[in-house]
């Protein structure tokens, strides 16, 4: 290993993630080895639960800054990104949504998702759907509204996707979307290795993701419980599942299709999130950030989410 890589690894075991407790790894590496479909379901239903609770406690008002229920009562609604649809149940209830579809991108998905609503007694106004945003497999004009929460950064396509959001929304249809900045400073989902801020701004990707994978090599149980498997980047990734997407970016893309209306929420880091819930005296970064978070060029990283409400 060479002296930079050397230097890389050393920054990023300043804060290991390594065996940080997470619900939600425990939760695939279960279902990995279950025995039987009966098992694997089971642990993927637990997924469903945690997410569930988790969206319930750490609700997404906070990241658009206005009383969502007043804008989503009674509203065909779908969610981007439902994984196995835990939050897409908190949505629906607390939100008292007429209806509630989900997409994201496998079988299994699909299927946990309706499984969990049946086990929690809903028999109609959900359905979950197979499918990628890039090509959304909906009729033009289907939706009242489109929740994507911590999800437009992982797509391949952002345009794409943006201009599918804005076909399939209804007239006056809103388009809900917070998601992390390529440049907030901890937000480079290394976090199974670790949670050291500004790693992606001083070293280049390629070399991250050599020493990301080289730091799971020698910690061989934990990479195996967590289901990472060395690889190369694919050419849409700029990290690990992530495309690179930056506030000014997304900014640009947002212009390019006619809403009637756009709005920017701002969310300085240590105004909300489940990590100030958990720790209040993190809140007083806020005499820093909330200047930091209007200011060109320190807005990329002074940001807790890019936070759009945008109204076709």
């Amino acid at each position: 290993m060479g002296m930079k890589k050397r230097l890389i690894k050393a920054y990023m075991n300043m804060m290991s993630g390594i065996e940080r407790v997470d619900k939600t790894w425990e939760g695939y590496r279960l279902a990995r080895n279950a025995v039987t479909e009966s098992q694997r379901q089971a642990a993927l239903l637990q997924i469903s639960e945690n997410r569930y609770l988790e969206s319930k406690t750490y609700t997404l008002d906070s990241y658009f800054r206005t009383d969502l229920k007043g804008l989503l009562l009674g509203k065909d609604v779908l969610e981007l990104g439902s994984n196995h649809g835990g939050a897409s149940l908190a949505y629906y209830e607390m939100y008292g949504l007429k209806s509630i579809t989900g997409l994201d991108t496998t079988e299994s998905q699909v299927v946990i998702s309706n499984k969990f609503f049946e086990l929690k007694g809903l028999k109609t106004n959900f359905n979950f759907v197979q499918g990628y945003g890039e090509n959304l497999p909906f009729p033009s004009e289907a939706f009242d509204a489109i929740i994507a929460f911590d999800v437009f950064e992982h797509v391949q396509d952002l345009n794409a996707v943006v201009g599918e959001c804005f076909r399939v929304l209804r007239p006056g249809g809103l388009l809900l979307t917070a998601f992390p900045s390529f440049f907030h400073p901890t937000q480079h989902h290394l976090f199974s290795v670790t949670t050291v801020p500004f790693v992606h701004y001083m070293f280049s990707n390629k070399d991250i993701m050599e020493v990301f994978y080289d730091i799971l090599d020698e910690n061989p149980e934990y990479r195996d419980r967590i289901g990472a498997q060395r690889r190369p980047l694919e050419p849409w990734e700029r990290l690990c599942i992530i495309n690179g997407t930056t506030l000014r970016m997304y900014r640009k893309i947002a212009q390019q299709y006619p809403w009637s209306e756009s709005r920017q929420i701002y969310l300085p880091i240590g105004s909300n999130g489940k990590l100030v819930t958990e720790h209040p005296v993190l809140k007083g970064l806020l005499a820093v950030t909330w200047i930091a978070a209007r200011l060109p060029s320190l807005d990329e990283a002074f940001n807790n989410r890019i936070s759009f409400i945008h109204k076709k």
